[in-house]
């Protein structure tokens, strides 16, 4: 199969980042920043939870692809797995090699353009880049949850360690599932409407973007740290899964170089 015939595939699995490209992707640098930025998953250290094996390093998602549906889907695109390798041409003094890595969606990159994207290393130049989404290597690890400047009627949970992304997520309470809204920064908010206390431990309810539904316990006396859950979403058969070395390493580097394209297109130009 043709690569881009191949990209437009995989990215058919992910609706929010199936936009046209407004120019060839691109790859760019910007430092070690310790997993901070947009998804804040430095907040809640889970940058190194089982979603991080087999991954080299992180990346920030373009400003277009990231915000992809509007404020309801805003952020979904963190945590998110990517297949990544360079391509060719560029200017700097870092190029991309074409090895076959693997990546972490962990911030956006509000000025990159479509189909861009940002390392998380130090490093310089532009250079053309392809990449495809895949499944991250989370394996049986169960979710993880952790809270941000909740209390009683008050929620912002977030969601993490997840093998795809999630879509949406309800949260049990008074006989009822009360949809809980996706904020920019990775988190589901709830308020309490009437001044009635949230009630812990809870039941939620997640759906991934390929609309499988579970339901776990965040088992919290209270709305403060975080805690893993107990189920994860389904492994697709379909989608390739983050690869592992022999010991449960990072392919990252070792990973194969060559002339071909590795099942990477590079947009329409």
């Amino acid at each position: 199969m043709h690569a881009s015939k191949r990209r437009a595939r995989s990215l058919a699995f992910f609706p929010a980042l199936n936009l046209p490209l407004i120019s060839i992707p691109q790859a760019t640098y910007y430092g070690d920043a310790g997993a901070s930025g947009s998804c804040a998953f430095n907040y809640a250290n889970v940058q190194n939870e089982a979603w991080s094996r087999g991954i080299t390093y992180r990346v920030a998602m373009n400003g277009p692809q990231f915000q992809a549906g509007g404020a309801p889907y805003a952020s979904e695109v963190c945590g998110l797995c990517l297949k990544f390798r360079g391509l060719g041409p560029g200017s700097g003094a870092n190029p991309v090699g074409r090895a076959i890595r693997y990546v972490l969606v962990s911030n956006q990159c509000p000025e990159c353009k479509g189909g861009d994207l940002d390392i998380e290393k130090p490093g310089d130049g532009r250079w053309r880049a392809g990449w495809t989404p895949v499944q991250c290597a989370v394996g049986a690890a169960p979710f993880v949850y952790s809270f941000q400047g909740s209390h009683q009627w008050f929620l912002k949970l977030q969601v993490a360690n997840t093998r795809i992304p999630v879509r949406s997520a309800h949260w049990y309470a008074r006989g009822g599932w009360w949809p809980m809204a996706r904020t920019a920064d990775n988190y589901f908010r709830l308020q309490s409407p009437d001044g009635v206390a949230w009630t812990f431990p809870a039941r939620v309810r997640l759906v991934s973007i390929f609309g499988d539904v579970v339901f776990d316990t965040v088992a919290l006396s209270k709305p403060v740290g975080r805690v893993r859950g107990a189920v994860q979403f389904p492994e697709r058969a379909n989608l390739e899964t983050v690869p592992l070395r022999r010991g449960g390493g990072a392919s990252g580097d070792d990973a194969q170089e060559g002339g071909d394209d590795g099942g990477f297109a590079a947009a329409a130009a």
